[in-house]
């Protein structure tokens, strides 16, 4: 009877066990998944920074081409004509925009030339903005056609939460290995 009851709560916690290992294992997986923004949010901010820069460009009718998913993520901005652009306030309009719709605040943004696709500006901000890098401030870009390609920066997670999953998956492993390998044995 002492026995019966022994090995019944072995089998408890056994799978007690297995179902925590489950779901730290489940935990692990999720924490390495990319956090990509909503593709409709990053087309309307886009599409606001597109509508601003034409107007500092005083621009009020010629039109922004449909924004386009050009890998994950990875967005870019087209125009159906040449505009001049000011990296200032490129920079600005684009943070008050991102800010605005909720978006990253880590992204890279290039400004390519229609022709050749040669990258003609760009700029990395990050939330962080001591490790932003902000070049050319204060310089026109000359009136041409132009594309602006976004590229939003994974967020690397957090080390000490993948350290503290791995542990947690690896103790109840070995809880789990030590019940089946050495069963108790019956005095």
């Amino acid at each position: 009877m002492l026995f019966a009851q022994l090995m019944n709560q072995r089998k408890i916690y056994f799978y007690i066990s297995l179902c925590f290992a489950v779901f730290a294992s489940i935990m692990l997986l999720l924490s390495n998944k990319k956090n990509e923004p909503a593709p409709e949010l990053v087309k309307i901010a886009l599409r606001d920074v597109g509508n601003k820069l034409l107007l500092s460009n005083n621009d009020s009718t010629s039109l922004i081409l449909p924004v386009q998913k050009i890998a994950e993520l990875k967005y870019q901005l087209s125009f159906e004509k040449a505009l001049a652009i000011n990296p200032d306030s490129l920079v600005i309009i684009v943070a008050r925009s991102f800010k605005q719709a909720n978006l990253p605040l880590d992204y890279q943004i290039e400004v390519k030339q229609c022709e050749d696709l040669e990258v003609a500006y760009s700029f990395l901000k990050y939330a962080n903005q001591g490790k932003s890098i902000i070049p050319c401030q204060g310089r026109i870009i000359t009136q041409k056609c132009y594309k602006i390609e976004v590229r939003f920066l994974e967020k690397t997670v957090n080390s000490n939460s993948k350290h503290i999953w791995f542990w947690i998956a690896l103790l109840l492993v070995s809880l789990l290995l030590s019940f089946m390998l050495f069963p108790k044995r019956k005095k």
